[in-house]
């Protein structure tokens, strides 16, 4: 097929391939007449843009085919896309395989068979064959049937393997047709069995008469050439059908055209006019009084979001007054064409001649089209495009007021989370992290470079109360757990967003975000408890309200060339880390009593205001120093002060646990905390503080010397 016998699947029309797609399975049908093509062709150009004469040509002839296709049913649109059986495909294939296999053979013998290998193989006489066939039948595991009245058994020969290589040519044609409902279904059915009675029929003839003159007879089987010319038949008797009709209906148009349309008496014509003025004014006055009713929708709107603010009321009052001038004209130009009408009434009231009742006519045709025309006359123009600047004016000022909004709850956000913390000293790139970032960095310090003051029995260290020393979980015993958690996409998610919030603030320091899906938060306290192992049982299950079971949530940490001062655990709970992708150094001690002696404000001052060589030797003396790397886990006991360093990229997750053991500590350390914060007493930290204080003696938590219990002496 040519490119110039391209036709559209939909109207016929000669197409190209450059303004057309392929439409079905046989790429050189095509067809420009679908509704995105239409779309796109019937589209204008924008205002200000010329149209080139070619553009418009193309623009007039797609709307003309999608007019055309508008009118055609569905079954019409897509008639000409089903293929039937009066076309054929040749084929010609070449074929190279290779194959491989192993059969399990199984035949089904009849009695003479069996009783010819049973002969040979067991050496009985034939008097006794008949029994032992019997005997075979009856067995359970026997596989019987009967074909031609004979009773065969089924046995099983073996195994063959079978290897080898082809290569072919093959030829032959086709014939397909489309199916698409029940009936095309059933038709097929009735061919189908035809063409293959008709099939089986012409074989049969060829092998009798291959036998009677021995040569080799093959006859086409498919009847390609005359399915074509049946339906070449029928679609020719239809089309002709169908052009008779065309013309019958086309010379009945032609016929109403040359007709000159019946004109009523004069009287009933000016009736009809008369009539048609009043229609016009209500409907004209309902067109222009819309554009009324959406101002005021703007001016409500205003009014709501500017909360009554001089300065904007001022402005939509002049807006207003423009829209109310140009509205004005526009209904005065109503107004005088309705008075012209009406002058043309009041003329000739008495004539009743055939011209008179044309001049009626004539009048009432221009009303009506007065009326469809009304909206693109000029004075009402003139009040859409006012109502469109006074609309586009609003929404800007809504996008003003939205902004503000947002700015407005996002610094509420940030007031409320500096609330949460209590206005606690600021521990990120302190000056003392910084040094200390520097000591460890440099090497400045002896024997700084391997973890200190630690265990690694996980029993005992949960079990013990006022523990002074950190816990460390080798790398090697979480490589299975790692590995999942470095593949959770919820992981990757979270990288993400804490890079993002590095953009937003100030820059790098070590930011934690919560877990937020609950059920991948079940599954990560699981499996810290599962790094645990029997040390878990001495954690307390957390039974409170989900904003404070949040506190004991998973969370993922990242920093890089940052540190943090930790005046304590969060919360004062127990801490563990497990650092994931990166290194990390931790460095702490134990609070005494003689560090809080002053509050808890007061030891926080002091910390920050300690020399970055003392707080070290106190870590290496009193304390714990442990560098973290991938897979590593450390357990941070209640009531210890530390500092986290990061130099290069590092992630991790942490989890807060309450132990058995942390009651006095935690308790002690959270009501120190509310002594010189009292704004804490109603949030996270003071409803934490009753229910670790419910969950023992009330008496002991109130005690006077819960901050004298934080931990022993040092």
């Amino acid at each position: 097929m040519s490119e110039t016998q391209l036709v559209c699947q939909k109207c016929r029309d000669s197409v190209l391939l450059e303004n057309s797609h392929a439409s079905g399975r046989n790429a050189l049908k095509r067809c420009a007449a679908t509704d995105k093509s239409l779309q796109r062709s019937c589209k204008t150009k924008v205002k200000g843009a010329d149209e080139t004469p070619a553009e418009q040509d193309m623009r007039m002839k797609a709307e003309k085919v999608k007019s055309e296709v508008a009118k055609m049913s569905e079954e019409d649109r897509f008639s000409n896309k089903r293929r039937t059986f009066e076309s054929g495909v040749g084929i010609v294939e070449e074929n190279r395989s290779r194959h491989s296999g192993s059969d399990d053979v199984a035949r089904w013998t009849r009695f003479r068979d069996w009783a010819a290998t049973e002969r040979l193989v067991t050496g009985c006489s034939p008097e006794k064959l008949p029994t032992r066939w019997k005997r075979e039948l009856d067995k359970p595991t026997s596989q019987t049937k009967t074909v031609n009245g004979e009773v065969l058994l089924r046995v099983w020969t073996g195994l063959e393997d079978r290897d080898g290589s082809r290569h072919s040519i093959t030829a032959g044609l086709k014939q397909r047709c489309d199916l698409h409902n029940s009936e095309d279904l059933e038709a097929f059915g009735t061919q189908a069995d035809m063409r293959l009675q008709r099939g089986e029929t012409l074989l049969r003839a060829d092998r009798m008469s291959s036998d009677a003159a021995g040569v080799h007879r093959e006859t086409p089987l498919l009847q390609i050439q005359a399915d074509m010319e049946a339906s070449s038949k029928m679609r020719m008797a239809a089309e002709a059908l169908l052009y008779e009709e065309a013309e019958k209906i086309e010379e009945k148009r032609r016929q109403l055209l040359s007709q000159r349309p019946k004109v009523s008496s004069a009287a009933l014509e000016k009736l009809q006019y008369e009539s048609s003025i009043s229609r016009a004014r209500s409907s004209c006055e309902a067109s222009l009084y819309r554009f009324k009713t959406a101002l005021k929708t703007v001016k409500l709107e205003i009014e709501q979001m500017s909360e009554n603010d001089p300065t904007t009321m001022v402005e939509m009052k002049t807006r207003s007054d423009k829209f109310e001038e140009i509205y004005k004209g526009a209904e005065q130009y109503l107004e005088e064409t309705i008075e012209k009408w009406t002058t043309a009434l009041e003329s000739n009231p008495s004539d009743t001649s055939d011209e008179a009742a044309g001049k009626w006519h004539q009048y009432f045709m221009d009303v009506s089209a007065f009326v469809k025309t009304f909206a693109s006359k000029d004075a009402v123009k003139k009040v859409k495009d006012n109502l469109a600047e006074i609309r586009a004016w609003c929404a800007e000022y809504k996008k003003g007021c939205n902004k503000k909004k947002r700015l407005s709850v996002s610094s509420a956000n940030k007031a409320a989370k500096s609330h949460k913390t209590g206005s606690l000293p600021p521990g990120s790139n302190s000056p003392l992290g910084e040094a200390l970032s520097n000591l460890f960095w440099t090497q400045a310090v002896e024997n700084i470079d391997e973890d200190q003051g630690v265990v690694f029995a996980a029993a005992d260290w949960v079990e013990k109360e006022n523990q002074a020393f950190a816990l460390v979980l080798a790398a090697a015993q979480n490589q299975q757990l790692l590995q999942e958690w470095l593949e959770l996409p919820y992981y990757e998610q979270q990288k993400t967003w804490l890079a993002e919030s590095w953009k937003k603030g100030s820059g790098p320091e070590l930011s934690t975000n919560v877990v937020a899906k609950p059920q991948l938060c079940t599954k990560l306290n699981k499996d810290w408890m599962s790094c645990l192992g029997n040390a878990s049982k001495h954690i307390k299950d957390v039974t409170t309200d989900g904003d404070l079971k949040e506190v004991f949530s998973p969370m993922f940490w990242r920093g890089k060339n940052t540190s943090k001062i930790y005046f304590t655990t969060d919360y004062a709970l127990t801490e563990f880390k497990m650092c994931l992708e990166g290194t990390s150094v931790c460095c702490g001690f134990q609070i005494n009593t003689t560090m809080m002696k002053d509050g808890f404000k007061a030891f926080c001052d002091a910390t920050l205001a300690t020399d970055p060589n003392d707080f070290l030797k106190i870590c290496q003396k009193k304390g714990w120093i442990v560098h973290l790397s991938p897979g590593k886990a450390l357990g941070i006991p209640a009531g210890h002060c530390y500092c986290q360093m990061a130099q290069d990229v590092t992630h991790g997750c942490r989890v807060l646990k309450l132990r058995a053991s942390d009651d006095k500590s935690s308790v002690g350390l959270l009501t120190a905390r509310i002594a010189d914060y009292p704004e804490l007493i109603g949030l996270r930290t003071g409803r934490l503080l009753n229910w670790i204080s419910g969950s023992q003696d009330a008496a002991a938590a109130a005690a006077p010397s819960a901050t004298k219990d934080v931990v022993g002496a040092a």
